[in-house]
């Protein structure tokens, strides 16, 4: 970032002096332009003379006003050197090591607290429950039960037949 702000304000730096010296030059031949006018045409009255005399110092001072505000920007700018500091030296500061250790858990084990109805409450709801064995019945070995088969019908339309007002121009010739 420092390398990227520093090359902009060296190319302003550099684009402030060549405006610089292009409105310098430019009040440089107005100036003299207004000098060589003058002494082409001697016949001009005193008080244009005059006129003309101040407003070219008017000029010069406006090009040095401007001159010393662009001189400005063309100083170069030095930072502060930096200066390493004891706490930037330590390592410690930058890096950490961690030591990992490995959890080792015992097995968990159903404990008598765990299964006594008093500590929840719901005495009612721990009966052990026992299921009836199954048996296989008549109707799961009969094969009927389980496969059916469909016989799809084809429908058959009857051929629609032309009546006498559908070929009657009375009813379709509306003008």
């Amino acid at each position: 970032m420092k390398t990227m702000s520093s090359k902009l304000r060296k190319t302003g730096m550099e684009t402030m002096a060549v405006i610089a010296v292009l409105v310098a030059t430019c009040l440089t031949i107005s100036a003299q332009g207004a000098k060589f006018e003058n002494e082409f045409n001697g016949t001009t009255l005193a008080m244009a003379e005059t006129s003309k005399k101040e407003t070219s110092a008017k000029a010069e001072t406006e090009a040095e006003a401007t001159l010393a505000a662009f001189s400005a920007y063309l100083v170069e700018e030095k930072e502060v050197e930096l200066e390493t500091e004891e706490w930037m030296l330590n390592v410690d500061n930058f890096f950490m090591d961690y030591q990992l250790e490995e959890a080792t858990e015992a097995p968990l084990k159903l404990e008598s607290w765990m299964t006594d109805a008093t500590y929840f409450g719901m005495s009612a709801y721990l009966e052990i429950a026992t299921e009836e064995t199954l048996n296989v019945e008549e109707w799961m070995l009969n094969v009927d039960n389980f496969y059916v088969d469909f016989h799809m019908e084809e429908e058959t339309e009857e051929a629609l037949k032309t009546e006498l007002w559908m070929v009657s121009y009375t009813n379709w010739d509306r003008k």
